[in-house]
């Protein structure tokens, strides 16, 4: 058997054998040292992320499948949302137009019966208002006191005839003719006293008129 080993050893198709296997065994020293790195690459990883609950590939697939599953719903559900805040929105809008409205009616409707209520307080502060103004104008411009006071009224003095007055003096002249003296000092006598007997009428009816007043 060692000759025969001998002999196949030497011969081109078992040297190609040995050559060949040679770089089998080499590649598979690279492949064991890349494997190594990468396992330690793998395990730091490992330490850092957290545990899988699914330990195969098929416990992936099927959890990609529900988690797909779950998105359509959430997708579905989130335009159904959508839709229902829409409507609302509309009917938000359609509920601030009526308040709107029901605003500008109450603001209206007090607004009239603010004016109902200004009306009526003028009609019935409308005579204090016209008494008020009568009197200022009144006070501004004082009737005469016939008018204000009818009570006063003039008094009717009886007028001496002149023609009487002429004959008195004529008598008195005829009888004190031959005291010129006399006659001087008693004509301005005569004339004062008369003026003053008029002046007194004067103050008496003056006085008449104005005693209703005080």
């Amino acid at each position: 058997l060692q000759e025969y080993r001998k002999k196949y050893a030497e011969s081109a198709l078992a040297q190609k054998y040995y050559k060949n296997k040679e770089e089998v065994e080499e590649i598979q020293t690279r492949v064991l040292k890349r494997w190594e790195k990468y396992k330690w690459k793998e395990d730091t990883c490992l330490d850092i992320l957290e545990a899988v609950p699914f330990k195969s590939v098929n416990d992936w697939a099927v959890h990609i499948a529900s988690s797909k599953q779950k998105t359509q719903e959430m997708l579905h559900l989130a335009a159904v949302a959508a839709q229902e805040s829409i409507k609302l929105q509309k009917e938000t809008e359609e509920l601030e137009m009526k308040i709107d409205c029901l605003k500008k009616r109450l603001e209206e409707t007090t607004e009239d019966h603010n004016n109902s209520e200004i009306i009526e307080n003028q009609k019935s502060l409308e005579k204090p208002e016209e008494f008020k103004e009568r009197m200022f104008e009144e006070h501004e411009h004082p009737p005469l006191p016939k008018e204000k006071h009818p009570l006063c009224k003039p008094l009717h003095v009886p007028r001496i005839p002149r023609s009487l007055v002429q004959s008195v003096q004529s008598i008195r002249f005829s009888k004190h003719q031959p005291e010129t003296g006399r006659e001087e000092k008693e004509k301005p006598v005569e004339l004062p006293v008369a003026a003053t007997s008029s002046s007194s009428l004067a103050e008496n009816l003056s006085e008449v008129c104005s005693s209703p007043t005080a």
